[in-house]
């Protein structure tokens, strides 16, 4: 097991995509969100004054933690420097959006790349739980959209 410095812009298409969809990746932003992350914003919607941009702002910064918990599984694993420099994502701006099938492989290789050689891994539980949703909601839209398209 390797571990990969993944490119920034990798991560900002990332969060392009799950924020204004693609050719096949429309309902993500509803999937973004946990159970009780829909519950506190249905509770809370009148202190929400702009889905939009709490929207923006929730996935910016969770793929935000997953470029930082990137760099800092490279730079445990391979840096013999005892200090490091982080850098941090910039707005997502115009990004070209992935297809749900290059969303998934990128989603995986992110994944695959968060992880040391013995297996730390410098993401929340929390964090850890969303990507896992996304790459199974998509994995199995992936499996059963050319069924659907059938019926």
């Amino acid at each position: 097991m390797s571990v990969a410095r993944i490119d920034p812009t990798k991560f900002l298409q990332v969060a392009h995509t799950i924020l204004y969809g693609g050719r096949d990746a429309s309902n993500l932003k509803d999937v973004f969100y946990s159970w009780s992350e829909k519950y506190e914003q249905q509770a809370f919607s009148e202190v929400i004054k702009d889905q939009d941009d709490h929207d923006n702002s929730a996935v910016l910064s969770w793929v935000d933690r997953l470029n930082i918990a990137n760099q800092l599984a490279v730079k445990y694993q391979y840096s013999k420097e005892n200090s490091m420099t982080i850098t941090r994502l910039e707005d997502v701006g115009s990004q070209t959006p992935l297809s749900l099938r290059n969303l998934w492989s990128e989603l995986r290789h992110i994944r695959y790349n968060l992880n040391t050689n013995n297996g730390r891994i410098f993401l929340g539980g929390e964090d850890e739980e969303r990507l896992d949703r996304l790459i199974n909601h998509i994995a199995n839209s992936l499996c059963f959209s050319p069924f659907e398209a059938n019926n």
